[in-house]
């Protein structure tokens, strides 16, 4: 709107058709109406992806929980990046998701709406939801694949109109057409969404359907333009070559940063440290070296990985051509991550801001005693202590810590602890009860188990419950444990309450700790839920490496390291997995054994995912259900070795057997089984509260698997070579970009180092924490 007619209307709101206006709201898609404000223009915009993902998952999903089916939730996240935070799609993809929860009709669906996004992008340049910024203009939309043969369906109008309006008139609508529940004409109006909320509009297309237009391909290059491309392969190679040695020289420097991070780390980690916002910015350090480790980690062993496999040799049941074609496409995600620039610069932004803030962490961190710890090398210390929840640890303390009201003895405090099965709630709490300052505070720690809640009542104590720790020179207030596998309805917690309430089990309760995997449990709580997940992938490749070498340093087996990746990566954060799977690498350091091991665990897992559909993890998350396993190779034949029961007990209860059975004799074929069904010791905590955990193992005849049928041999070198020439340019681009990345992470590294100065000075005089 010009200037101009802005005036006139301004002086006819005045007062010559109503009353005089004292308050005019101007909505445009032009910012040039800002200058028409008096006050400051209001900017809406498109939802940022995590709220748009929060409604589109909410939208999609309906009244079923999404972390019940995470394999929709996957599929679910895919749709939601293509439709790139667009409102009416989000409505228009969400209802048909929602309308059939099949995992092959949610795939189905994401294939084609990734076929038309990359069409759409390749005939007009833009995203479809851009073209559906205007009300008119061309968007090529996608039909039912019954339907659109050789047409495309375009639209070439969008307006809208009141809902009320259209309640008698038919209509098609859009979702019908994209299922192929309508055939669609050669022109017609079609609705595509109806909102529910005010103004209650409801959104009308216009589309036809026109001749399908061509794309421009590549042409497939014949066997002279292969050559030329071959020879300008080997010259490319060459001069990669000669850059190696600033490449090496720069991994140097990055691994040289990562030690002085480390061991700040390692430090701090002995300090003890209350204040939960010092907690959190010392997560954030250790956050920075566990991804640091991992960047290094993958770019050496990437490197190593070849050579890994070719001293193997024939235990490889991939060719090498075959295996340099399939780890170039593996690593297109993570090019195209490296690709968005402008994300990757906000990131760095942030992550910079909060380095610049540890100069007054370190002055508060002075203020900290610290304690003693035996002098354990890396491996025995990360062994032997619980990883990965110093944060979670403290916070908890504090809550168990912070005074109780006076003259509130009847009112107690619950903390819910919320997570999947072995994820580590029973050694957590464990560990806080263990801790001096807890043992101190109060005068009674109570456990009760799943076993002490009957009839929707708390069993006495005599009869299931568990003194943990006694101090009657402490208050007179009690601590009690409440672990819990499923949920609890409300009535038996309110019956559970009024009878720690009452006093008639133990002293006084002050304190309740709540552990469950259902997220129910949080409605209990007087607290904001305490929520468990598994370790991020860097957290777990560190630790899972640490175990797996033992006392032997990873960096002089690089060989041994790109296998331990790969295994780590297919044990998909399983700590019980990394646990058994780690002992055994560390038993015998051959590249050959481990590679062997590697292959068995790949094949194995992925027979688990095609009969039963999950990753051997999640179902490990259960007490009970089938499980696929490995026997030794030597003693599966046609036979599979299945879990149908777990079930876990304190480890003194063990010590007096003569044999225990252990999974680790199962899998490298130290002990043949001889009976049908038996019971096997999973793994045996060496931390508090020491948990040893059985499955019992049965052995079933082999389920067939339906394999796609074997690729024709005829020509099939040719083709491979095609493949690896044509993504030559590829590969180039990607080690030049790992390059510049290289050199970012180094450059963020060093920027947090330049600021630890102060803090490494001041930790030195604090004495280091006991590990028990």
């Amino acid at each position: 709107m010009d200037d101009e007619t802005w005036r006139r209307i301004l002086h006819s709101l005045r007062g010559d058709h109503i009353t005089s206006v004292s308050k005019i709201i101007i909505t445009s898609r032009s910012r040039k109406i800002a200058t028409f404000g008096t006050t400051k223009a209001l900017q809406l915009d498109f939802l940022p992806k995590e709220a748009f993902w929060y409604l589109f998952k909410t939208v999609a999903f309906g009244s079923t929980n999404p972390e019940e089916e995470p394999k929709l939730a996957s599929i679910c996240m895919e749709i939601a990046d293509l439709v790139n935070g667009s409102f009416m799609e989000s409505n228009v993809v969400g209802s048909i998701l929602r309308s059939n929860l099949s995992a092959q009709f949610w795939y189905n669906f994401l294939k084609r709406l990734k076929y038309f996004t990359d069409r759409h992008f390749r005939l007009l340049g833009e995203h479809p939801r851009d073209s559906y910024k205007s009300n008119r203009g061309r968007t090529y939309i996608w039909m039912h694949k019954n339907y659109y043969g050789d047409g495309d369906a375009a639209t070439y109008n969008l307006y809208h109109a009141n809902s009320a309006g259209l309640n008698n008139l038919p209509m098609i609508r859009m979702s019908d057409m994209l299922i192929g529940n309508v055939k669609p004409q050669k022109k017609c109006e079609a609705l595509e969404w109806q909102s529910s909320i005010p103004p209650y509009y409801s959104y009308i297309v216009q589309y036809g359907i026109l001749a399908r237009q061509p794309l421009m391909l590549p042409k497939r290059k014949r066997s002279r333009a292969l050559l030329e491309e071959s020879i300008s392969f080997m010259i490319d190679r060459y001069k990669q070559q000669q850059q190696s040695v600033e490449e090496e020289s720069r991994l140097q420097q990055l691994h040289r940063v990562l030690l002085r991070i480390e061991a700040i780390v390692e430090e701090a980690d002995g300090r003890l440290i209350t204040n939960r916002a010092m907690l959190q910015q010392l997560g954030m350090l250790r956050e920075m070296m566990y991804r640091g480790y991992y960047f290094l980690d993958g770019f050496r062993y990437r490197i190593a990985q070849p050579h890994a496999q070719d001293e193997v040799g024939d235990l490889s049941p991939f060719s090498p051509l075959k295996r340099f074609c399939i780890s170039t496409r593996d690593r297109k995600t993570t090019i195209s991550e490296i690709l968005e620039k402008k994300e990757l610069q906000e990131m760095l932004g942030r992550l910079k801001t909060v380095v610049s803030d540890m100069q007054e962490f370190v002055v508060l961190v002075s203020g900290y005693p610290r304690m003693k710890r035996q002098p354990y090398c890396s491996y025995l210390l990360l062994e032997n202590c619980m990883f990965g929840r110093q944060i979670e640890k403290e916070r908890i303390i504090n809550f168990l810590l912070a005074p109780h009201p006076l003259g509130d003895e009847e009112d107690i405090d619950v903390l819910p602890i919320i997570g999947p099965g072995r994820v580590g709630k029973s050694t957590l709490v464990e560990h806080v009860c263990r801790d001096e300052r807890v043992r101190e505070y109060f005068s009674t720690t109570v456990f009760y188990g799943p076993d002490s809640i009957g009839d929707g009542d708390l069993a006495p104590l005599t009869d299931t419950g568990a003194i943990k720790h006694r101090n009657p020179a402490s208050s007179k207030l009690s601590l009690a444990i409440i672990e819990l596998v499923d949920e609890m309805d409300d009535e038996t917690w309110r019956r559970i309450l009024q009878s720690l309430r009452s006093g008639d089990h133990v002293a006084p309760v002050s304190k309740i700790i709540i552990t469950s995997r259902s997220n129910k449990i949080a409605t209990f709580g007087t607290t904001k839920a305490l929520h468990l997940g598994f370790l991020p992938k860097e957290d777990f490749w560190y630790f899972f490496k640490t175990v797996a070498f033992g006392s032997t340093n990873p960096e002089e087996e690089p060989k041994l390291a790109s296998i331990c990746m790969e295994i780590a990566a297919v044990l998909n954060g399983s700590f019980m997995g990394l646990n058994i799977v780690a002992s055994i690498l560390n038993s015998n350091l051959s590249a050959q054994f481990w590679y062997s091991l590697l292959k068995r665990l790949k094949f194995f897992t992925y027979r688990h995912i095609h009969l039963l559909g999950e990753h051997p993890r999640d179902l490990y998350n259960a007490n009970s259900g089938r499980t696929y396993i490995w026997m030794h190779e030597n003693y599966c034949g046609d036979s599979d070795l299945v879990t149908y029961n777990y079930y876990q007990v304190n480890s003194a209860r063990l010590n007096g057997l003569q044999t225990v059975l252990t999974s680790r004799d199962i899998l490298t074929g130290t002990v043949k089984p001889q009976a049908a069904k038996y019971e096997v010791l999973e793994w045996q905590s060496s931390i508090p509260p020491y948990i040893s955990y059985i499955t019992q193992y049965e052995i079933l005849a082999q389920q067939k698997l339906m394999l796609p049928p074997k690729r024709k041999r005829s020509g099939a070198l040719s083709e491979e070579l095609r493949l690896c020439i044509s993504t030559r340019t590829w590969k180039i681009l990607s080690q030049v970009l790992e390059k510049k990345e290289l050199q970012k992470m180094l450059d963020h590294l060093q920027s947090i180092v330049s600021d630890m100065q102060e803090f490494v000075v001041l930790m030195s005089s604090y004495p280091h924490n006991r590990c028990t």
